[in-house]
């Protein structure tokens, strides 16, 4: 836009307070944010709010920046804006006029009407309610209590799979439970983590309270064991894996307490501490081994 004359200096101080960025982009021919950066450099700031006069009564009101660029007309109170819509707001500027009235047909009975709202589709109450009138009845299969379903809601019902057989959620629920249940599945070994539901197991639970105890709750590498203000997390490792010797998953002799650290440095490397755990077994078996 060019560099800003004194002309245009001067008059942006002068009304930057009380003239909105509206009116002043109107005088100035320039863009707001180029009205602003120039403002901010001048040091100037805005009013935030602005003295003007009720649009009926002329009382002085203040009103913030915003309303006063929404507004044409702005009100003391609501008194004086409903007497000033009263007497201003009439005839062609109503917004109810009658030139505003739609011509619609009833979806009932066919009968033609007026009305000032788009969404009306009935002409009165007693065609708005016929659909309501109209519905069928249909016996719940779960408790079976006679109920009422509209056309509209059958054709949507079946359109979505539902067969619209049940009065509530409550036996809609009933029904849907073992092989009703839409997601039922017959055979659920085929998803079934074997491995997973053996490990959690009681045989499992039992086994590893049998090395724990044998072991005398102590760590077979690092000696560590549980104490006062020193808790320690054992596990008890498999010294032939778990997943590669299934007769081996119960054997006493086949398992070792290690403490959660030590255990870790086992994995992957399972096969190198076979032949030390299998010794520390042995002698544990003949009262020699960390206790």
């Amino acid at each position: 836009m060019g560099k800003w004359s004194q002309e245009e200096v001067a008059l942006l101080e002068e009304k930057y307070k009380t003239l909105t960025m509206s009116e002043l982009e109107t005088i100035l021919k320039r863009t707001k944010i180029g009205i602003r950066r120039k403002a901010n450099k001048l040091g100037l700031f805005k009013v935030r709010s602005f003295m003007v006069k009720c649009s009926n009564c002329e009382k002085i009101i203040k009103i913030n920046k915003n309303t006063l660029e929404r507004n044409n007309n702005n009100f003391c109170s609501r008194k004086c804006q409903g007497e000033w819509h009263s007497l201003n707001m009439v005839g062609e500027k109503a917004s109810n006029y009658k030139n505003a009235l739609i011509d619609k047909k009833c979806l009932i009975c066919g009968k033609e009407f007026k009305t000032y709202h788009k969404t009306h589709a009935y002409c009165s109450v007693e065609c708005k309610s016929k659909p309501e009138m109209n519905r069928k009845v249909l016996v719940c299969n779960v408790c079976g209590k006679e109920f009422k379903r509209t056309i509209s809601e059958i054709y949507w019902g079946n359109q979505r799979g539902n067969e619209n057989i049940f009065c509530s959620k409550k036996c809609k629920n009933k029904y849907h439970v073992g092989e009703n249940h839409p997601c039922y599945i017959k055979d659920r070994t085929q998803i079934k983590d074997k491995n997973k539901s053996i490990r959690g197991s009681k045989k499992m639970r039992d086994w590893r309270k049998l090395i724990y105890k044998r072991d005398n709750y102590t760590c077979q590498l690092c000696g560590n064991r549980s104490g006062k203000n020193n808790p320690v997390i054992l596990n008890a490792h498999h010294i032939k894996r778990f997943i590669d010797n299934e007769d081996l998953r119960f054997d006493v002799n086949n398992g070792i307490t290690l403490c959660e650290c030590c255990h870790k440095l086992t994995y992957g490397k399972e096969r190198d501490y076979e032949e030390k755990f299998n010794n520390t077994v042995k002698l544990m078996q003949k009262g020699d081994g960390l206790c």
